[in-house]
């Protein structure tokens, strides 16, 4: 697929009967930007997004937000990235999705406890294995702070 440049000359005010067409089809008028809110253009006003999901379309690509999305995680191997009041948007280009995440982020480090670790506090303080992997996890994985801790009980 083509771009036929019809329209924007680099430094000239686009005349009333320019206009860029793609692959032969209105794709821009004039005042209409290349990229919605990106200003460029000469700051005249934006595509709309009837008209932007329209070209997209033609183009054979498909843009939808998902409803009721409240948070996105992505978890690494040490870390979880969790986005918070998130808005997703899925674009399908001929069957290969993408996935558009924007939203409030923040960082979570992932903590794992092995049952060895928690089976070695449990003998050394008699506690229940839910207690101890619960100090475990306070204490982020240090046994002698954890069993000081539970044996102060």
């Amino acid at each position: 697929m083509a771009l036929h440049f019809d329209y924007f000359r680099s430094h000239e005010e686009p005349k009333d009967n320019e206009y860029l067409y793609l692959d032969g089809n209105l794709f821009l008028e004039k005042g209409d930007q290349m990229f919605p809110g990106l200003g460029g253009m000469g700051g005249r006003g934006g595509m709309s997004p009837k008209k932007m999901k329209g070209m997209l379309k033609s183009m054979g690509i498909d843009i939808d937000e998902l409803e009721g999305v409240q948070e996105v995680i992505i978890r690494l191997k040490d870390k979880d990235i969790i986005i918070e009041n998130a808005t997703v948007a899925v674009m399908d280009a001929h069957g290969v999705k993408s996935y558009q995440i924007s939203g409030e982020p923040r960082e979570s480090v992932r903590l794992e406890i092995p049952d060895t670790d928690i089976e070695l506090v449990v003998a050394q303080t008699g506690v229940e294995l839910d207690e101890a992997r619960a100090a475990l996890i306070e204490f982020k994985g240090d046994i002698a702070a954890t069993i000081m801790k539970l044996g102060t009980k």
